[in-house]
């Protein structure tokens, strides 16, 4: 879960890639949380999903087949809007390149976890002190992405 400025509000490190975000939200400590909330009748949020998660009234979702003008803009409104959590993850995976879906944390499931939540902080600190995304050039195919000290010869 991410807010509007990319900061990481929640993570979740203890499935596989394979999972599906779904089991992975079902599992979290984030459901009951807001589910409490939303029983008290605190209801003034929303988070959104993607079709892969169920409509809750705290919880909106694309509609699978719009079929009115109203419908078609809520869709646009909430793709648009949910695209920020797309961007989080580029810019988080491109300040580690360590969890790029390519490049294997090659640890045990709880080291993993480990590393995958000190990313996180570090993007949090990141944002918090605005420090600049760095854009990558593209790297040599078999550099693991581990940069190489180039030679001055000047």
């Amino acid at each position: 879960i991410c807010d509007s400025k990319l900061k990481i509000l929640n993570v979740n490190a203890l499935f596989p890639g394979s999972t599906h975000d779904n089991h992975i939200w079902n599992n979290s400590n984030v459901l009951p949380v807001v589910q409490e909330l939303h029983e008290r009748n605190l209801n003034d949020y929303y988070l959104l999903g993607d079709s892969g998660y169920p409509l809750r009234q705290w919880l909106l979702t694309p509609i699978l087949n719009p079929s009115s003008a109203a419908e078609i803009h809520y869709n646009t409104k909430q793709m648009c809007t949910r695209s920020l959590i797309e961007r989080c993850n580029g810019v988080l995976k491109a300040r580690f390149r360590c969890l790029i879906k390519d490049r294997t944390l090659h640890y045990n499931p709880e080291k993993s976890s480990a590393i995958i939540n000190a990313c996180v902080v570090l993007h949090n600190l990141c944002i918090t002190y605005n420090v600049p995304e760095y854009i990558y050039e593209e790297l040599e195919e078999n550099d693991m992405g581990i940069y190489q000290e180039v030679e001055n010869n000047d």
